[in-house]
């Protein structure tokens, strides 16, 4: 089973480690990486993302993987997550702590796991 991919491209850099700090130790299998939100359109392409942390959504971001999830500098966040079995249909989800943070991406593990039991039975 293939492992959450997650890119980081947030304005603040302090955002991104935070995040990355908080997911490395309760998510170990979780693939994280980092990259100035300038370079999101490469990072994207390069890692194939399921999950995108960033401050601005772009094509990239909202076109790739399973989910983003859009930070705004007061610690709001949103998150766009595609339906499994329709990937026209999206769940929003909103939040405002990391632990929330976290438990999209334990949701989003999960998704990625039930998709990838699906597809290979």
């Amino acid at each position: 089973m293939n492992a959450l991919r997650v890119l980081l491209a947030t304005e603040q850099s302090f955002h991104r480690e935070a995040v990355a700090t908080a997911l490395r130790p309760l998510h170990p299998s979780v693939e994280v990486e980092s990259t100035e939100p300038a370079c999101i359109e490469n990072a994207a392409s390069r890692l194939a993302p399921d999950l995108v942390i960033c401050s601005q959504t772009t094509p990239a971001a909202r076109s790739g993987g399973v989910a983003w999830i859009q930070l705004s500098p007061n610690g709001y966040w949103l998150a766009s997550i595609r339906g499994a079995d329709d990937p026209d249909r999206r769940l929003f989800v909103s939040g405002t702590g990391l632990s929330d943070l976290v438990s999209t991406v334990d949701f989003l593990s999960g998704t990625l796991a039930d998709q990838q039991f699906a597809t290979s039975t």
